[in-house]
């Protein structure tokens, strides 16, 4: 399994920045509680393991934990007990709660995470490995624009189900800022 992602990873090399912002959560799941400790520590090794063994000339890490997440921080083990245990509820409700309180990582409700996701999704189906991802991307906002032209000329955004998306600028990877949007006709 873990080559696989390490594969993965390799292919998406460029994009990393763009796409993992958020922290990995191991759950090991049907565990006894006496067995926590143990698990605990064999995961932990088998992590740090793979992220020494997997390192460039300079030393620094290739390994995909380390690509995707950037910091040991951002991986957490949670070893959890078998479903029908109270425990196991009582944790998952923890858990529920310290997801909720994580601070929003991708501010535009993950439209750029989810556009990127795409493109890779289907240059993965059509096992095309040499296009540029940045490319397809522009090509898709661009082909968004055309559908909705007459917002972008009208308010400088792209509105959609009464929503609006700002345009985002290729070249550094920003957002257009609309200054002032006032609504001169009604949108649907």
């Amino acid at each position: 399994m873990f080559e696989r992602f390490q594969k993965g990873v390799q292919f998406l090399r460029d994009d990393n920045d763009k796409l993992f912002k958020g922290r990995l959560l191991i759950v090991v799941k049907d565990i006894a509680t006496s067995d926590v400790d143990q698990i605990f520590s064999e995961f932990s090794e088998k992590i740090i393991s793979f992220c020494q063994d997997c390192t460039d000339e300079n030393g620094e890490s290739e390994s995909f934990v380390m690509q995707m997440y950037k910091d040991s921080i951002n991986i957490h083990i949670e070893p959890y007990p078998p479903l029908m245990h109270d425990s196991f509820f009582e944790k998952f409700s923890v858990l529920r709660e310290s997801i909720e309180n994580l601070p929003i990582i991708h501010g535009d409700g993950g439209i750029a995470f989810l556009r990127h996701m795409k493109a890779i999704m289907a240059r993965l189906t059509l096992k095309d490995w040499n296009s540029n991802l940045s490319e397809q991307i522009a090509k898709s906002v661009v082909e968004r624009v055309q559908q909705y032209i007459e917002c972008v000329i009208n308010f400088g955004t792209l509105a959609i189900s009464k929503k609006f998306e700002s345009l985002e600028r290729f070249d550094i990877n920003e957002d257009i800022e609309v200054m002032s949007l006032t609504k001169k006709e009604k949108i649907e």
